[in-house]
């Protein structure tokens, strides 16, 4: 007499179709019993383990909604809609990559409390992982329509990247995250080479369903979203400054005044026509990285 006993997860799960979809047949109790798994075995078990879902809250964001978000203009609503657009353009262009990322700062909180993006808010905030960074990064986005157009710090203290497309008033604000012993951070430079960091207990990271796409966000989102903004989060604030707001900043050191073309870079767009010109635009990137 065979048992077998069958294991659920005690959360809901988001695995990748194309994890799931090469399988083999494998027999046990000398072919009685027959079951397929999916191969190769241990990239199943690594989806698996790092599988966990989380689904917004849509019942708070329709009473959020019905509160502050019944008057919107016409040009918010058009905002809103222009938003939602970049932040699809730019995950489709990581997604294609293969290389993670997490909401973060007010595109989490938009998620949190709205299940969308916030309407008066002027960028899209993303981290990744120091450790994934890649120039490639940088390459696609820039052939995807994406104009780099602003460089903060170095790969190895304080990366933060700011992208445009199209219209100049909405960015893509594309965060490094740091790990030390205690806690992550991330961080920026402002004009006078003062450095920041916003710092965050360590947390892992769950799968969750953002305007149609898988996205990564922290398991425990309120921590995450209280660390910057307080309890006063569930109210909107339409004036926001990033270096006085965030409850969890503080400074960090300055760079050395002659590295300030390195650290603090603004860009002139360039033509995508021009291969020889992309090329020569991104080996400056890669110098000053």
């Amino acid at each position: 007499m065979h048992s077998f006993e069958a294991k659920f997860s005690k959360y809901a799960q988001a695995i990748d179709k194309g994890v799931l979809e090469s399988r083999k047949t494998v027999s046990i109790a000398g072919g009685k019993y027959k079951f397929s798994v999916p191969v190769p075995i241990d990239v199943f078990l690594n989806e698996k383990e790092n599988s966990q879902f989380l689904e917004c809250d849509h019942t708070a964001a329709d009473l959020y909604k019905q509160k502050y978000e019944q008057n919107l203009t016409a040009e918010e609503i058009q905002h809103k809609l222009d938003l939602r657009n970049r932040f699809t353009k730019f995950t489709m262009v990581l997604h294609d990559l293969k290389i993670p990322f997490q909401l973060s700062a007010g595109t989490l909180l938009g998620w949190y409390r709205q299940c969308d993006v916030i309407p008066y808010t002027n960028d899209v905030d993303v981290e990744m992982k120091q450790s994934d960074f890649s120039m490639e990064i940088i390459r696609n986005l820039i052939l995807a329509g994406f104009t780099l157009v602003h460089k903060e710090g170095k790969l190895e203290d304080s990366l933060l990247f700011q992208f445009y497309l199209f219209k100049p008033e909405i960015g893509i604000d594309l965060f490094i995250r740091y790990e030390l012993r205690d806690y992550y951070w991330f961080g920026g430079t402002v004009e006078n080479l003062n450095k920041y960091m916003n710092v965050f207990d360590k947390y892992s990271l769950c799968w969750t369903e953002f305007l149609n796409l898988k996205v990564k966000v922290p398991c425990d989102p309120l921590l995450y979203i209280i660390t910057i903004y307080g309890e006063g989060w569930k109210k909107p604030v339409k004036e926001y400054s990033y270096m006085s707001s965030p409850n969890n900043i503080m400074p960090a050191g300055s760079w050395d005044t002659s590295l300030r073309n390195e650290v603090y870079a603004w860009f002139e767009p360039i033509q995508l026509s021009d291969p020889v010109e992309l090329k020569a635009f991104l080996d400056y990137i890669q110098y000053i990285l």
